[in-house]
């Protein structure tokens, strides 16, 4: 398990959500397609476990943004894809093996502008997987 592997495992779940027109494992300077997704990696802790292993725990952001200035209904489309979302990650713990136990923890979502105002779900995701020393 690694930050890398991660991500991409990320990146294959969100891909098979039809509601995201794109999916980036980076946050780019530009997005174009909406409703779109973005992983980040925020940070990891190592536990101490036992002698033999450490408890390590990834933790990621998947971002979902809508465009707010063409859409009036785009909290109703940003819930819908969120729970998508989350329905995604839950249906999947391992990530198709790339950790033991993986969860989406919590959600905010908030306005933004960027190239346009938007609307954005800040989901936070923690990864844990036992690593053997």
């Amino acid at each position: 398990m690694s930050y890398a592997s991660i991500a991409v495992q990320l990146e294959v779940i969100l891909n098979t959500i039809t509601e995201l027109h794109e999916v980036f494992d980076h946050v780019p300077k530009q997005l174009t397609k909406f409703p779109c997704a973005t992983i980040s990696a925020i940070s990891h802790t190592d536990t101490f476990t036992d002698l033999a292993a450490n408890k390590r725990v990834y933790t990621f952001a998947v971002r979902c943004f809508v465009r707010t200035d063409n859409a009036a209904d785009a909290e109703r489309i940003l819930r819908i894809t969120v729970d998508k979302i989350i329905t995604a990650l839950e249906s999947n713990v391992t990530l198709n093996g790339a950790c033991d136990f993986a969860s989406p923890t919590k959600g905010q979502f908030q306005f933004i502008e960027r190239e346009t105002p938007m609307l954005v779900c800040d989901i936070t995701l923690e990864a844990k997987k036992r690593v053997n020393r």
